[in-house]
This record gives structure tokens, C-alpha cells and sequence, in this order.
């Protein structure tokens, strides 16, 4: 009897240390993003898709190259990487700190097929812009 109860301990102190391991993974692998579902998709300029959304990345589009925030903010040599939101039904900002540069964006739903990019970097010459769903 000693010898079974001795042998169920080990087991459910192997069981859980295996359920630790996969929480303290899963907590290495943690989200920065929480895109709302009303923006998830691809985002287009005049067939130009410049953006990305899933329901937990944010990727830029160049030259048809995707760049995945949530990959570049896992990377050992960000420091004290961080995603800071702002999320409601018709807002979506962020700031994204590398621990060494800040990326500030900011987005809001004109309707189901259109965003407006805010904060694009030259509002100021070119007025609202806007995007569309790819």
C-alpha cells in the first residue's frame, strides 16, 4: 500500500510540474495584442496593403513582405518589451515599446470595410487618411 501511494505522489508531482512548465511557456509566449474583431484583416491604400490584424499580432506590409510586431517584441534583445491599448468599438491605439523606441498608431472604424489611420505621419499635408479592407 506504501509502495502505491508512494508511486501516486510521484506521478502527481510529475503531473504537476508539467502543467507548471506549460503555464511558465505559455507566460513566455504572452500576448502584446489584443486587436478588436472589428479591425482584424488586411488594410489597403489603393491596392497598396499596408496592414495587417489578427486577434493577437499587428504586422506592417511592405513590398509584400509581412513584419510581425508580436515577433520582433519576443525577440531576447528588446528590453522590457510593451504593448500599451486603447480599445473600444470604434478606436483601436497603441503604443509599442521596444524598450529602446516608441511606435505610436492609432485607427478608427468609419464603417465595416473602412478604417481611418489617425496619426499617419503626414496628416498634416495630406488630410484623413483612409484604408481599406483587402
Amino acid at each position: 500500500m506504501k509502495k502505491l501511494i508512494l508511486i501516486i505522489g510521484l506521478f502527481m508531482s510529475y503531473s504537476c510540474s508539467n502543467n507548471t512548465d506549460e503555464y511558465v511557456l505559455e507566460q513566455d509566449t504572452s500576448e502584446f495584442f489584443n486587436p478588436p474583431d472589428w479591425i482584424h484583416g488586411k488594410w489597403q491604400v489603393n491596392g497598396t496593403v499596408l496592414f495587417k490584424f489578427t486577434n493577437n499580432d499587428f504586422m506592417t506590409i511592405a513590398n509584400g513582405n509581412e513584419t510581425s510586431f508580436k515577433y520582433i517584441l519576443s525577440l531576447p534583445s528588446n528590453i522590457n518589451p510593451n504593448v500599451i491599448e486603447n480599445i473600444s468599438n470604434t478606436e483601436y491605439n497603441f503604443v509599442i515599446s521596444t524598450g529602446i523606441q516608441n511606435h505610436e498608431y492609432k485607427f478608427k472604424k468609419i464603417n465595416n470595410n473602412t478604417i481611418q489611420w489617425v496619426n499617419y505621419p503626414q496628416s498634416n499635408i495630406v488630410g484623413a487618411y483612409y484604408l481599406t479592407r483587402y
